[in-house]
């Protein structure tokens, strides 16, 4: 890291003003080495919890579309016995969990 403060802009403009000297070139290298191996972890690290944060948005996804399914063949299983507007009300209804089994539920506990 820089040191008393000092950027990398401070850095070029001294080497810079000094006329371009190999010490000044090389402190500037040595800097600038010294901020990218400090950067590196970090980077890691956040890039360790962006692949983390999209597998849990996938396992996510999956589950929503398995349950999806789950409830395309409650509606099926009961629009062959039933009529469409009861299964459109029930699914609307009571929501994508519909697929469990319930004791309220007349359709359900009528042999679903």
């Amino acid at each position: 890291m820089p040191e008393g403060g000092e950027t990398c802009c401070s850095l070029i403009s001294e080497a810079g003003a000094v006329g371009g000297t190999l010490e000044a070139w090389m402190k500037l290298v040595k800097q600038r080495n010294a901020m990218r191996a400090n950067l590196k972890p970090h980077l890691k690290a956040a890039m360790f919890e962006v692949v983390v944060f999209f597998f849990s948005l996938l396992k996510l996804l999956l589950l929503l579309l398995h349950g999806l399914v789950k409830d395309m063949s409650f509606l099926y299983t009961h629009y062959t016995q039933y009529k469409l507007a009861e299964c459109v009300f029930i699914f609307f209804f009571f929501g994508f969990s519909h697929h469990v089994k319930s004791e309220s539920c007349s359709l359900c506990s009528s042999g679903f």
